[in-house]
């Protein structure tokens, strides 16, 4: 609509504008202009990304007033179990909001916690029995953060997650506490 939202640099990053205050009822204009080059550019070619103009999917969302803004989902392992840690965004929020995070294996249900809404929430899940994720058994359970107003879901988000390890102790790499060796060279390609 003629306005201003804002730029970005990196092909390959994502980047998120809020369009909200220049929004009209009825027909709008969402026009973007694309730079060949930047001073970025010689950081993506580094990568050997060589794309001009769009190539990714350019989306526009509309959300309710309450809504889930972003999550992050992680594990660590404790003994031969894991601990699972979910942190949720929620930063614009209603009376009677709540926020359930959910645990999946299949159909069944591991682990849930459902808590208050607020800006941030942490949720914990401590000793999971889960099976170990890895190349040959890519093995993933189903996250569900879920937003609700006076008991009415408004918004769900389901992710697929698995539980692994890795660390490098001296000069060996460790992948779900077994020894991997690396062989190859600096290759490029993209699809």
């Amino acid at each position: 609509n003629c306005e201003y939202v804002g730029y970005t640099q990196g092909a390959n990053n994502n980047t998120e504008f809020d369009v909200t205050k220049f929004l009209r009822k009825g027909d709008n204009r969402l026009a973007v202009q694309v730079f060949r080059w930047s001073d970025g550019s010689y950081l993506e070619c580094q990568d050997m990304f060589r794309e001009t103009g769009i190539f990714r999917d350019v989306l526009l969302s509309a959300y309710d007033e309450s809504y889930i803004y972003d999550y992050y989902v992680s594990s660590v392992k404790n003994g031969d179990k894991y601990d699972m840690n979910c942190e949720v965004e929620v930063p614009a929020y209603g009376a009677g909001c709540t926020v359930k995070v959910s645990l999946f294996d299949g159909e069944k249900e591991i682990a849930s916690d459902e808590q208050k809404a607020s800006q941030k929430m942490k949720f914990s899940f401590r000793a999971l029995d889960v099976k170990e994720w890895n190349a040959e058994v890519p093995y993933l359970y189903t996250v569900y953060v879920t937003l609700y107003q006076n008991g009415e879901e408004v918004m769900s988000i389901r992710n697929l997650t698995g539980f692994k390890t890795v660390e490098i102790k001296g000069n060996v790499y460790l992948f779900n506490d077994k020894k991997i060796k690396f062989k190859g060279v600096n290759h490029h390609d993209s699809h």
